[in-house]
């Protein structure tokens, strides 16, 4: 497993375009999922984490950074959802109100406005697991 300075978080925290968020978010999952497979999996084939022989109990702090990693995958599975998601199903859409009595409605402006804003917290939310769990494992690996 490499972890190197130009990591995935920060490749998907500097993407722009939908495109770019895309790739970024599944090489950011990608990267969580291989991480994953390596903590719960230590003695399988190939390349595996080993944990520095200072960390204690090493094996809690195996399944801590698992977790972390499951929290990556769920994350960027949400945006990935998001950005593959139509924006607007159709132009001037007008939304009935939560409660359905008819009242004041949304636009569909403001439909792509809440969901640009999801968007952009679903990504941050991505961006700042995979840097906690990339910082952890630069910390925590040998």
């Amino acid at each position: 497993m490499r972890v190197n300075a130009t990591d995935q978080a920060e490749q998907l925290l500097m993407a722009s375009s939908p495109g770019e968020l895309m790739t970024a978010a599944h090489s950011l999952r990608e990267m969580a999922l291989d991480v994953r497979r390596e903590l719960v999996h230590p003695h399988a084939p190939g390349p595996s984490l080993q944990l520095d022989p200072t960390v204690p109990e090493p094996e809690l702090r195996r399944a801590e950074l698992a977790d972390l990693a499951v929290d990556v995958i769920t994350a960027t599975d949400y945006l990935i959802r998001l950005l593959s998601g139509p924006a607007i199903m159709a132009s001037r859409l007008i939304l009935a109100d939560p409660a359905g009595f008819g009242g004041e409605g949304s636009s569909d402006e403001q439909a792509f406005d809440r969901l640009a804003r999801r968007q952009l917290d679903a990504r941050g939310a991505a961006v700042r697991l995979g840097t906690r769990l990339l910082s952890q494992l630069s910390q925590d690996v040998a």
